[in-house]
């Protein structure tokens, strides 16, 4: 069978407009998902570091109170200490132990799923520095719209309003008259006179042209459909580009605060 339409709207010109938009939301799909890795890895790299400052922390919080212990415990032999303070400096250095063994547990977990997404055997054998990468404040350029143009999830996301309002366009087109031939090819001498027959073209050619009128209860469910089907799009986009300001904002602010809570910090380290 061979068919032949003529696109007198646009109709599949749309089509293939649409079939290229889908493509474009689907490479944005890939560039959201290759970002979202590297954005896992570089939170698990900090986790990881982060975990193992604090487990060198809790080994040096360990030795401090095990010197308070043995001191305490001299001091007890000559009589100066009691024996409360003895079990007071034993149970802190219990406590101690146990909170190394929590950092390290915490520190292993971080180390596992850091190898996780880097492909390898979760062995907990990867090395870090266990120290912590000094960031610059973070400071965003260009009004919020430039801003969404960057993220591939919103760039998916327009993409697929693009390509949903084609296709509500082709499902209307879609009512309107076609001019359409179709065809076997054979050998038989009949059927390929039938097939050349001028009358038989122009009959085909009607019936092409008032189809729609015979099928327009489907085809205003399609259409329908398809402009349902943008409608979700477009509400779609509207909540990924809210997503995407919050997201935004709470990044501005939280390096905002977390600087406070640092300098806070040091000065309360510097008074102890």
């Amino acid at each position: 069978d061979a068919s032949w339409e003529a696109d007198l709207w646009n109709r599949l010109g749309r089509g293939i407009a649409a079939a290229e938009a889908d493509l474009a939301a689907t490479e944005a799909d890939f560039a959201a998902a290759e970002l979202s890795v590297a954005a896992q890895t570089a939170i698990a790299w900090i986790n990881l570091n982060a975990a193992l400052a604090q487990e060198r922390v809790a080994v040096l919080t360990y030795e401090a109170r095990d010197r308070v212990r043995i001191l305490t415990e001299r001091r007890f032999q000559r009589g100066v200490a009691q024996a409360l303070d003895v079990r007071t400096a034993r149970s802190a250095l219990a406590g101690a132990e146990a909170s190394i063994a929590q950092r390290r547990q915490q520190s292993g977990e971080a180390a596992r799923r850091l190898e996780i997404l880097l492909g390898r055997y979760p062995a907990t054998e990867i090395e870090a520095t266990a120290e912590l990468p000094v960031l610059e404040t973070l400071v965003v350029e260009g009004n919020p719209m430039l801003l969404l143009s960057r993220r591939p999830d919103v760039a998916s996301a327009e993409a697929s309003i693009i390509a949903a309002g084609l296709r509500a366009e082709q499902a209307r087109l879609a009512m309107l008259p076609a001019l359409r031939l179709t065809g076997s090819i054979s050998t038989s001498e009949s059927e390929f006179a039938d097939m050349v027959d001028p009358e038989r073209i122009a009959a085909r050619l009607v019936a092409s042209l008032i189809q729609p009128l015979f099928t327009g209860g489907r085809l205003d469910a399609q259409r329908d459909a398809a402009v349902a089907q943008a409608e979700s799009a477009i509400a779609s986009y509207a909540g990924i580009a809210l997503t995407a300001w919050g997201e935004v904002e709470d990044a501005i602010a939280a390096d905002t605060y977390l600087a406070l809570q640092e300098d806070a910090q040091l000065r309360a380290l510097e008074e102890a």
